[in-house]
């Protein structure tokens, strides 16, 4: 693991884990445990799909793909939760955003 943290989607999907689980915690009961708790998923699905890609050589390219739609899953998830107005303020989902967009160009090694 200790290699990971030189990688910066690596640095960047832990820190998305983090601002995702911090803007969840905010959600009222119903968004929580019904668009949160997808939100937690794909998130967590994410750092491990990002995890299979940089320690199994032999299928990276098909685990690339899978961050690649994890990503993209991500954000209409983030896009759906702003229309059911999850978020208490759109400034919550800031953070979130910006962690997308800024590694979604970034080599995953």
């Amino acid at each position: 693991m200790r290699h990971l943290n030189r990688l910066p989607i690596w640095r960047d999907a832990n820190r998305l884990l983090l601002e995702t689980e911090q803007v969840v915690r905010s959600f009222c009961r119903y968004h929580k445990y019904s668009i949160g708790e997808q939100l937690r998923a794909t998130t967590m699905r994410l750092c491990q799909s990002i995890h299979r890609a940089v320690s199994r050589k032999h299928s990276h390219i098909k685990l690339v793909q899978q961050v690649a739609e994890l990503v993209d899953d991500l954000k209409l998830q983030i896009q759906l939760a702003r229309e059911l107005k999850a978020f208490a303020n759109l400034l919550m989902a800031w953070p979130v955003c910006m962690i997308i967009l800024n590694s979604k160009n970034r080599e995953i090694v």
